[in-house]
């Protein structure tokens, strides 16, 4: 069976009986493949390459997944007559963009961090999302603040990366040292750049 012969079964399969999620004929003809792999005499396995975020990843249209996985959707196909049966998938590797993952955290609607002064001469560091609040004095008690509301993010990271039976113990634990290093530094650029605007504004 040629790869056209298999996507053209294929397409007529998911007409009659329901295309998967986010799957249409463009993709099908796009991202299949023959399989070297054997199912049973007789028939070919026909590999659809998909992708899906990971690590609590969204997808916005226009922008890439800063973490996902790649997948294959896998298909047997009788060669005599046509028929079909759904084969399990095939998990391959992830790709992760750090601080692409990290920013979604911080800039879409996660994380609302504001400084506000106070008449005792002190400020209001507030963190809308969370709901807690604090009087602070300094730059370094608004650094404190923060880095202990962010703390949870580094648990929740570390147990997405469980989720990921592809993943090695030392993959997680690079990752996972990878995420809380740019967390950290972030959080602080965020926090250094409200401090100036709150002097800047005070002086006007």
């Amino acid at each position: 069976m040629t790869l056209t012969e298999a996507i053209t079964t294929l397409e007529a399969y998911f007409d009659k009986n329901g295309w998967s999620y986010d799957m249409n004929a463009k993709k099908l003809w796009e991202r299949s493949s023959l399989s070297s792999e054997t199912h049973k005499a007789g028939w070919d396995i026909v590999e659809i390459e998909r992708h899906r975020g990971v690590l609590g990843a969204s997808y916005t249209k226009g922008f890439p997944l800063s973490a996902m996985q790649t997948y294959w959707q896998r298909y047997a196909i009788h060669i005599a007559d046509g028929s079909v049966e759904e084969l399990s998938e095939k998990t391959g590797l992830i790709n992760v963009d750090i601080s692409s993952l990290v920013d979604e955290g911080l800039g879409f609607e996660l994380f609302d961090l504001k400084i506000n002064p106070l008449q005792n001469g002190k400020y209001l560091i507030s963190e809308s999302i969370s709901s807690q609040e604090s009087e602070i004095l300094t730059a370094e008690d608004a650094k404190a603040f923060t880095l202990q509301i962010v703390e949870g993010w580094n648990d929740y990271f570390n147990e997405q990366l469980s989720l990921i039976e592809s993943l090695t113990k030392e993959d997680m634990n690079r990752l996972l040292s990878n995420y809380k290093s740019c967390l950290e530094n972030q959080v602080i650029d965020l926090v250094n750049e409200l401090w100036d605007s709150k002097e800047k504004y005070e002086e006007d």
